[in-house]
């Protein structure tokens, strides 16, 4: 029986019942059902679990339950990533509970349900309040649970390093003193993408895009060992309690050099069979060998095999020793014949075929021994004139450089940190190529928007930032700058290069209420630790420059005054350079033609903005240069790229700490500079020639520490024959 009175009800019978008993000295008489036990009635009545003996029967209520139930709700109450569809309400006892989901307090004439309640329609910070009454009458005090959405991580870990000993990192950083600061999650790089929120990750999983993870904890540093010769960078992610991501910051790069990799090959003439009697410790080498004794000829055709885990750019296989005859190629390093293994790289796992041909064989040595130095370079990737991108062995090794046909005008040349793809922008359209320089094809399109351009690139990993004008064309001709204004805005579209898709897109300028005097994005640069974009926009009908900073952990415009206004020099804007150090951002102008002035004769200033205040100082070059074609700021020095060579201009100016400047001569016969790059190792930098119909491509070579020209190769030359036609110059990063 299941009994349903009110405590008081209750209480009161069982009170009268004891006061009828008394003890044994007293002559207490018990009622029925009751027998007198040292002073005190006791039922007669045997009971089972979960009921209660009361006036001779088994009632499922505590006669002496004074203590009212306890409800608990699930989810416990707080910050969760989602609002729960559902709140579920549970009491420790039978009850029945009563409740509202709009914050008011309830009573027994609200929403109820025995025992377990599940209450619907929750509301973020708005409390579902709940009370229960027990079968005995106890009623538990009104309470309730709200619930915060919280999708935002933990700030950023700072002072993120990565030092080599030998194959051994050791990464360090500072964790932030966030209060929701819950750990770190770390992973080699390159990295596309960030770890998916609310998904836990342990050491050996595989982040989106394919990067491991090396370390999850709450320490401030990690360890890794490097196997065989590469590269890595590092990335690290705070996270908190609910699995949100703080902003991805990246490490400076560690590589491991290819080691030495030397070979003899003994060629029997009489068998024309090849041993490799010596082979390179990351390579694999066969050969067959084709001996015509008439014309005292051998002919070796040699595969070599990728054995390592790094893409091998401009791979050369340098004849230092022969044991008779002459082998000619065409191309030489430090004066012995190079057969190049390119200008495609070699990918891992990827083996290439090249034939050596030896002439002036007599046969008076056989077996005929070769030895070899298998070397590698970086590459130089250029826009060498309209729709074509080539590509160059930057040690000047390789004398044919590789096409590659592209659709359109080249505008912007990056490379990834893998060193396999070339990513590449169209002066009028608002497409990215991408290239796989391991075939030195395109292997995908990726389109931005219906109509545009891209005016900024920059990778960082295998994410490509582009700065993307909805409308307006990057750089016209004729006078006319701005292109179409009026038709756009100004967007920052991620583009993760292991699905070559878009993953994120930001609206920097809304053409609906900033857009109508034709924003036009004419650069994007990343800062060191690749946290944030700087971003130049010229607004040609406003005959005005603009910088922004954006935080590519949020993407979102940083707080402060954006954006910031540039000089008011007539021109475009160019590409944005940050400092070593992250402090300053330098910009210069083109200010060769602009909308509605023609040819300025208005020298193009450099101008830096100091990160932390946005305050601008500005230089000039004595030299001359209307046409900046750009800035880099290395090794204290500023290096400023002026596109026209008149006579009162030079190609190249050269600034020091202390401001003063000096002009190296690049051996342009005509027209000027087009950009400017450093080799991954700091020790050269490469000036590439803005052509016109007097010369042909060039590039030359520089010695970082006195600026001056060197030949790297020792072919007699410090040219190469690559130049950069629409400002676009990259190197792989080896």
């Amino acid at each position: 029986m299941r009994y349903s009175f009110v405590h008081v009800t209750l209480a009161a019978a069982v009170a009268a019942s004891v006061a009828g008993c008394g003890d044994d000295t007293s002559g207490a008489v018990c009622g029925a059902g009751t027998t007198l036990v040292a002073g005190t009635c006791v039922s007669d009545v045997q009971c089972g679990e979960g009921t209660y003996p009361f006036m001779g029967e088994c009632v499922t209520v505590d006669p002496d339950d004074q203590t009212a139930p306890t409800t608990t709700a699930s989810p416990a109450a707080g910050r969760v990533r989602a609002l729960p569809p559902v709140v579920v309400l549970q009491t420790d006892e039978p009850a029945t509970i009563y409740y509202t989901n709009d914050g008011t307090d309830p009573t027994t004439s609200s929403a109820s349900s025995s025992d377990t309640a599940v209450v619907f329609d929750v509301t973020e910070g708005t409390e579902v309040r709940f009370f229960a009454v027990d079968l005995a009458g106890n009623t538990e005090a009104v309470h309730g649970v709200a619930y915060t959405v919280d999708l935002a991580g933990p700030g950023a870990v700072t002072g993120l390093t990565a030092s080599l000993a030998g194959a051994d990192v050791t990464v360090a950083w500072t964790n932030p003193t966030d209060a929701d600061f819950a750990g770190v999650v770390v992973a080699r790089g390159p990295v596309a993408r960030d770890p998916e929120d609310g998904v836990r990750y342990a050491v050996g999983d595989a982040l989106p895009g394919g990067a491991p993870v090396l370390y999850v904890g709450t320490a401030a540093g990690a360890a890794d060992t490097l196997t065989g010769a590469g590269r890595a960078e590092y990335a690290v992610w705070t996270f908190d309690d609910l699995g949100n991501y703080g902003p991805m910051r990246v490490s400076n790069p560690v590589e491991v050099a290819l080691p030495a990799q030397q070979a003899t090959l003994s060629v029997a003439l009489t068998t024309q069979v090849v041993t490799v009697t010596a082979a390179p410790a990351d390579l694999t080498l066969a050969a067959t060998a084709v001996y015509d004794d008439a014309g005292d000829t051998v002919t070796i055709s040699l595969d070599v095999t990728n054995d390592t885990s790094r893409v091998l750019s401009n791979l050369k296989a340098v004849a230092t020793a022969l044991g008779e005859g002459t082998i000619t190629t065409g191309s030489t390093w430090q004066g012995d014949p190079v057969t190049a293994y390119g200008p495609e790289a070699l990918a891992p796992g990827q083996t290439r075929t090249r034939s050596i041909v030896i002439t002036g064989v007599t046969g008076a040595q056989d077996p005929l021994t070769v030895d070899l130095d298998f070397l590698t370079h970086p590459s130089l990737v250029a826009n060498d004139s309209y729709g074509t991108v080539r590509t160059l062995d930057s040690s000047g090794a390789s004398s044919t450089p590789g096409t590659i046909n592209a659709d359109g005008r080249i505008q912007r040349v990056a490379v990834d940190a893998t060193a396999r793809f070339a990513i590449v922008t169209d002066k009028q359209f608002p497409i990215l190529q991408i290239i796989d320089l391991s075939t030195l094809e395109v292997v995908a399109d990726v389109q931005l928007g219906p109509w545009g351009s891209i005016g900024g690139l920059a990778v960082i990993g295998q994410r490509v930032y582009a700065a993307y004008s909805g409308g307006a064309h990057v750089s016209g001709s004729g006078g006319n700058e701005s292109g179409n204004p009026g038709v756009g805005g100004v967007e920052i579209v991620a583009v993760d290069l292991t699905t070559m898709s878009v993953v994120e897109r930001f609206t920097l300028i809304d053409f609906a209420t900033d857009g109508a005097d034709g924003p036009v994005a004419r650069g994007l640069a990343l800062s060191p630790d690749g946290s944030r974009a700087a971003v130049t926009v010229a607004r040609a009908a406003l005959d005005s420059n603009e910088l922004w900073l954006v935080d590519l952990g949020a993407m979102a415009v940083e707080a402060g005054a954006q954006p910031i206004a540039l000089s008011a020099t007539p021109g475009r804007v160019t590409d944005p350079v940050w400092s070593e150090d992250g402090a300053t951002i330098a910009v210069t102008f083109d200010n060769y033609r602009h909308e509605g002035a023609g040819d300025s004769t208005t020298d193009a200033p450099i101008e830096r903005v100091d990160v932390a205040t946005g305050a601008l100082s500005s230089q000039v070059a004595t030299s001359g240069a209307r046409c900046g074609r750009g800035v880099v700021m290395r090794g204290g020095k500023t290096y400023f790229v002026s596109g026209m060579r008149d006579t009162d201009s030079t190609p190249l100016t050269v600034f020091d700490g202390a401001g003063a400047e000096t002009t190296p001569d690049p051996g342009f016969t005509s027209y000027g500079a087009r950009a400017l790059v450093f080799d991954p190792s700091g020790t050269w930098y490469y000036v590439a020639s803005h052509p016109n119909s007097n010369q042909g491509c060039q590039t030359a070579t520089f010695d970082a520490s006195d600026d001056t020209l060197v030949d790297r190769d020792g072919d007699g030359t410090t040219a190469l024959a690559i130049c950069a036609r629409h400002s676009g110059l990259a190197v792989t990063p080896f």
